[in-house]
């Protein structure tokens, strides 16, 4: 059971807990004492709950674990729209690292082939050449001049 609450969290730690989220892994922050309340909704124990009462009362910070099923939790029911552009960038960023390696490897695809075709090319002149040897005009002593293969 989850009680929803309200705290504050730094771009870093809303680009941490987006990870876990993608990652399906738990992870922990520290929050300080101003942060214990703010704009930003997580569902928390029972348990983490009165600890974060605790240290609001005494005016310190606290050391926050979410472990995984809470961030799963977490990912299927809510918490999730503020992290959305954070998600997209990291999409975005992982399509433009497999853009580049596709690019790579078209590029390599593409090498390789032209390569093939140069070496089939070679392969087919020097067969015509061998074909095509001692054709061509030649005099044949005391009969004239003559076309094709010398005999």
């Amino acid at each position: 059971m989850y009680i929803q609450h309200k705290v504050n969290l730094s771009d870093h730690q809303k680009k941490s807990l987006a990870d876990a989220m993608s990652n399906k892994a738990g992870i922990k922050f520290r929050l300080s004492s101003q942060d214990l309340v703010g704009d930003y909704t997580l569902h928390l124990t029972p348990t983490q709950i009165k600890q974060i009462e605790k240290k609001r009362k005494t005016n310190s910070g606290l050391d926050l674990t979410l472990s995984k099923p809470q961030v799963d939790y977490l990912r299927k029911n809510g918490g999730f729209l503020p992290l959305l552009p954070l998600i997209i960038g990291a999409i975005t960023a992982a399509g433009t690292v497999a853009g580049g390696a596709s690019g790579i490897a078209k590029a390599v695809d593409a090498n390789a082939a032209a390569k093939a075709k140069q070496r089939e090319r070679e392969r087919h002149n020097r067969e015509l050449e061998k074909q095509l040897k001692g054709s061509g005009l030649y005099l044949r002593q005391g009969k004239g001049l003559f076309l094709g293969k010398k005999r």
